[in-house]
C-alpha cells in the first residue's frame, strides 16, 4: 500500500509522534511525505530517509494548498492518507469525494465537543489515550492502540540529579507547570536538571532559575534530539495542566524515571501510587479558551512539594519505583506491541 502523510517539519512532540507512525508504516508499506514549514525555526532532518514533497505553509495553513495536495495524491497514486491533528474538514471531505477509494487514517489528539461527529469521515481513527477513546468508543472507525516506546532508545541510566523537568516550548498557559515545579524545588531542595526551549516565564520563575542555576540546578536551553536528557535525573517531575497523550510521560517511564504527575487523566492512567510514581492532587479545573474537549487542571502546590520531598527522603523506594517504571513500559507499551497491532489494522482496511 502507498501511504501519504501530511506532517509538520519541526522538532516537537507532534513531529516525533508522526515519525513513529511512519517508521511503522515503512515496515510493510511505501511512505510519502508532504511536509510543511515548522512553527519553530529549528527544522530537523527527521525525514531524510523518506520521499518528501514540501509546501511553503505552516501546518495550520495547509488548507490553502488544496490544488497541491490533490496533485500530490494523484502523482504518488496513494492508497491511503494519514493525518494527525490537521482537521480542515472541508478539504478532507473534498479529498474523500475526489478519491472514493482512498483510505483516510487519523491519529486523534486535539478535538472539541463540536468536532466529534466530523471524525467519522475517517476509515480508521487511531487513539492511544484511554480517556480519549472513551469519547469516541461508539464510532465504528475508532480503535484504541496503546502507545509504544522504543525501549532501545529510551532506557535507564544512572542520573546525577534528584529531579528532571522538561519545560518544552512552554505550551499554552505553561501547560507543563514549570513555574510550579521551580517553586516547589526551591522549597524542598535537592538537585534538578531543567531542559527548556523557552525563556518566557514569569519574573519569579526566572529569578528562581537564576538563583539555583550552576549551584544545585543544571539548565540546558534549546532543542535536542531524542533521547533527550532523561539520563540526567532520578525522578521525572511531570505535572501537567493538560495532555492529549503525553509522549514524555511514556519516555520518562521507559528511561526508568518514576513520575511525579497530575492525578487526572491521561496522566494518572500511567501511574500507580508508590509503584512507578506519585500523583499530585488537583485543586480545580477550567475549560481552555480554544475549545479543547478536556479541561485544564490546577495542581495542588503543597502536594507537589510533599511528593518531591518524599522522593528525597526515600531514595531506596525511588530505586524500586525506577525498576517498576521500566517494567510497566516493557509489559504494556513497547514499540513492538504497538507496531504489531497497528500493522494488523492496516491489513484490515
Amino acid at each position: 500500500m502507498k501511504i501519504g502523510h501530511i506532517v509538520q517539519n519541526a522538532r516537537c512532540g507532534h513531529s516525533y509522534l508522526s515519525k513513529q507512525f511512519v517508521d511503522v508504516f515503512k515496515k510493510e508499506h511505501e511512505v510519502f511525505l508532504l511536509t510543511t514549514v515548522g512553527v519553530k525555526e529549528d527544522i530537523p532532518d527527521f525525514w531524510k530517509e523518506y520521499e518528501t514533497t514540501h509546501i511553503p505553509a505552516n501546518y495550520i495553513q495547509v488548507g490553502g494548498f488544496l490544488t497541491e495536495i490533490i496533485e500530490w495524491i494523484e502523482k504518488k497514486e496513494l492508497d491511503a492518507l494519514f493525518v494527525q491533528e490537521w482537521y480542515d474538514w472541508g478539504i478532507l471531505e473534498n479529498i474523500k469525494s475526489r478519491f472514493p477509494n482512498l483510505k483516510l487514517i487519523n491519529y486523534t489528539d486535539w478535538f472539541s465537543k463540536e468536532t466529534i461527529p466530523y471524525f467519522q469521515v475517517f476509515d480508521l481513527n487511531i487513539i492511544s489515550a484511554e480517556h480519549t477513546f472513551e469519547v469516541f468508543k461508539d464510532h465504528k472507525n475508532a480503535v484504541y492502540v496503546p502507545w509504544g516506546v522504543d525501549t532501545e532508545l529510551f532506557k535507564p541510566q544512572e542520573g546525577e540529579f534528584d529531579f528532571f523537568h522538561n519545560a518544552g516550548w512552554g505550551g499554552i498557559n505553561t501547560r507543563k507547570c514549570t513555574p510550579q515545579v521551580i517553586r516547589a524545588f526551591d522549597k524542598v531542595g535537592g538537585t534538578m536538571f531543567l531542559h527548556t526551549q523557552t525563556n518566557v516565564f514569569d519574573h519569579e520563575t526566572i529569578r528562581l532559575i537564576k538563583k539555583h542555576r550552576g549551584v544545585d540546578m543544571g539548565v540546558y536551553f534549546g532543542a535536542v534530539p531524542h533521547p533527550g536528557f532523561y539520563n540526567k535525573g532520578k525522578v521525572y517531575v511531570g505535572v501537567s495542566k493538560l495532555e492529549g497523550l503525553g509522549l514524555y510521560l511514556y519516555e520518562a517511564l521507559a528511561s526508568g524515571l518514576p513520575l511525579i504527575t497530575t492525578d487526572a487523566p491521561p496522566m494518572n492512567q500511567l501511574v500507580r501510587e508508590e509503584y512507578n510514581g506519585l500523583l499530585v492532587k488537583v485543586k480545580g479545573y477550567k475549560q481552555r479558551a480554544d475549545g479543547y474537549y478536556f479541561p485544564e487542571y490546577e495542581i495542588d502546590q503543597k502536594d507537589l512539594e510533599k511528593k518531591m520531598k518524599w522522593c528525597l527522603d526515600n531514595p531506596d523506594r525511588v530505586r524500586e519505583m525506577s525498576l517498576a517504571a521500566r517494567k510497566f513500559i516493557e509489559d504494556n507499551h513497547s514499540l513492538e506491541q504497538f507496531s504489531g497491532e497497528f500493522l494488523g489494522l492496516l491489513k484490515e482496511l
